[in-house]
């Protein structure tokens, strides 16, 4: 980012970091201790890894720290993108290519029939919600809703 807007943001960019990279880097040093609920509801989710988690090679941290509560099961999509590439997708002339790339991902979803599907992206929440007509969440919330 830096590079496109000519300054130096290292000092800045080093210390700046996603909620489940952060939440994941706390289990693996044994400090992630989360009070959850005794009686939270069974939950079955399907996660989709945003396109800009996996070039930072952070998206798998979400389903892990998930794990963590009792009764989720949280599995990966592992379709592909989404289609939409920020705002690529909601230009009409770009419209029906979008979907076209996100069809697989549609018809993932559509197999496994998941209660929600999960994405720490509002763009891919968007695409996934119009694509296969689901209920869609950022992690957090299934997260938060967890615990006590």
């Amino acid at each position: 980012m830096g590079a496109l807007l000519g300054i130096d943001c290292a000092d800045v960019q080093e210390k700046v970091i996603d909620l489940f990279s952060y939440l994941a880097r706390l289990d693996d040093a044994g400090e992630l201790d989360l009070p959850f609920k005794k009686d939270a509801p069974a939950l079955d989710a399907a996660y989709h890894e945003a396109c800009h988690l996996t070039a930072l090679g952070r998206g798998a941290n979400a389903t892990r720290v998930l794990a963590k509560i009792p009764g989720v099961r949280v599995r990966a999509l592992d379709a592909g993108c989404c289609g939409l590439a920020g705002t690529f997708g909601m230009k009409r002339k770009n419209a029906s290519l979008a979907r076209a790339m996100g069809a697989p991902l549609a018809r993932r979803i559509a197999a496994w029939r998941p209660a929600v599907v999960l994405s720490e992206c509002e763009g891919c929440r968007m695409q996934i919600a119009q694509l296969a007509g689901v209920p869609v969440a950022h992690p957090a919330t299934i997260l938060a809703d967890a615990l006590v």
